[in-house]
């Protein structure tokens, strides 16, 4: 689908109402995707979009610290003096089409942002301030060897791994339902078209209207978003780049580029019917997977990184001891260990 075509067809009026709805949370799942097809189309538009989302951020800190009237007064001033330079010259190898519409597209997105904060400010000016501090945030933590379920404000069930947290407003917003994820978490989703369900996780934004989800965010550096059902939009915040997933697609981060790939849903999700999955795992990951698990700490003698490169693990464990897990990965892969209270110690 060319995007640029789309929106040069559309009214100054349309055009608004998308940009609009995508800064504001609003945004249905086309949308997301014809904003998402157009910022990867050239250079310029990424460099346009990461002006104006950094203008949208600015403003929503400026009116979270409560200094909402100097931050609209800020915003006017900036938005209107960096229009100049926002202005790219035409690269001769672009379309002439394609050069006209990023100018029109940062002036109308310019202008929502100013709409936008003036409907902030209003709310903060004119909402009692007894009515605003009583949306609290709320935040679950299981420390290592707990698992837990929670329910959100908006019924949406959330399946919380062990060494996890999440954190989100006690009432969700109108706009949308913001969730913060350190940790793995699974998410069965509540639709609600006119509030999307964002999912930050490290560098990942996952977008959702109604679906089933689990994002593996233990390690900042792989984090993996696996959707079962429905269809989820996953924005890398670093390089604005983003990706729509079907159900039984997988993104991630590799050699900095967001990729999607397919995964096995059994071993993905297998952790919240409390089985440990094992998939020639490498001998790290499995030591990381089993300390929180049983929120234990390993000692490892007489391996020397090169073997330990070379040794994975298998097999799945279902609501098993730590004991029974050990006697059958020793023999697999020919270690003794002994147990000290919360020390384990292997040796090879």
């Amino acid at each position: 689908m060319n995007t640029q075509i789309v929106y040069k067809e559309m009214s100054d009026s349309e055009i608004n109402k998308i940009i609009i709805s995508y800064l504001s949370g609003q945004a249905d799942d086309q949308q997301l995707e014809e904003v998402s097809e157009w910022v990867n189309a050239s250079e310029l538009n990424k460099n346009q979009f990461s002006k104006i989302k950094k203008y949208w951020e600015t403003s929503k800190m400026d009116v979270a610290g409560d200094r909402t009237s100097i931050a609209l007064e800020r915003l006017n001033e900036r938005i209107f003096q960096d229009r100049p330079q926002a202005t790219i010259e035409p690269n001769p190898v672009v379309a002439p089409a394609a050069q006209k519409f990023p100018q029109r597209f940062i002036q109308y997105a310019a202008a929502a942002i100013v709409l936008i904060a003036i409907g902030l400010y209003y709310f903060t000016a004119t909402t009692p301030k007894a009515v605003q501090e009583q949306v609290a945030l709320v935040q679950k933590t299981n420390t290592k060897g707990v698992k837990s379920q929670v329910q959100l404000p908006d019924g949406t069930y959330v399946w919380l791994n062990a060494a996890s947290s999440i954190s989100y407003s006690e009432s969700f917003s109108d706009t949308a339902r913001l969730i913060d994820l350190k940790g793995e978490a699974y998410f069965e989703v509540v639709k609600d078209t006119k509030r999307p369900f964002r999912v930050t996780a490290g560098q990942y934004v996952t977008t959702a209207l109604g679906t089933s989800f689990n994002i593996n965010s233990f390690d900042n550096n792989n984090i993996k978003v696996s959707l079962l059902t429905g269809k989820v939009d996953v924005l890398d915040k670093q390089s604005t780049k983003s990706v729509l997933l079907l159900p039984g697609d997988q993104a991630y981060i590799d050699q900095s580029q967001l990729v999607v790939t397919s995964f096995e849903e059994v071993g993905v999700v297998a952790w919240r019917d409390g089985t440990i999955s094992f998939d020639n795992t490498k001998f790290d990951e499995m030591i990381k997977v089993l300390e929180r698990w049983y929120d234990v700490k390993f000692v490892v003698q007489n391996l020397s990184d090169d073997e330990k490169a070379q040794l994975l693990a298998t097999g799945k464990f279902k609501n098993q001891t730590l004991k029974n897990v050990l006697n059958v990965l020793s023999h697999s892969m020919k270690f003794d260990y002994s147990i000290d209270k919360k020390t384990i110690t292997i040796k090879f």
